[in-house]
């Protein structure tokens, strides 16, 4: 899989677990508001995240997972929210 003629994980700027975690913050942060979902493009972005996911080896994998983990406050936070849609 690629994005725009590069191959990802062959490539430092192009790493594959960095561009899984910055989309699903993306898509936390935008199911905060549910109206522009549509018009956010979220639903593609969830797609191509999950086409991304199957390229990843398991180190990998456990890299996003650590990342994305977050536990559940008694009182969240909006940035609480987005972490918690993101995971």
């Amino acid at each position: 899989m690629g994005i725009r003629g590069n191959k990802i994980g062959g490539n430092d700027e192009l790493d594959a677990a960095k561009i899984i975690i910055k989309l699903a913050n993306k898509i936390g942060s935008e199911l905060e508001n549910p109206d522009s979902l549509v018009d956010e493009n979220t639903l593609s972005k969830f797609s191509i995240m999950t086409n991304i996911v199957q390229t990843l080896n398991r180190a990998a994998i456990d890299e996003v997972a650590r990342v994305l983990k977050v536990s559940v406050p008694k009182n969240p936070s909006r940035n609480d929210n987005i972490k918690l849609h993101a995971w």
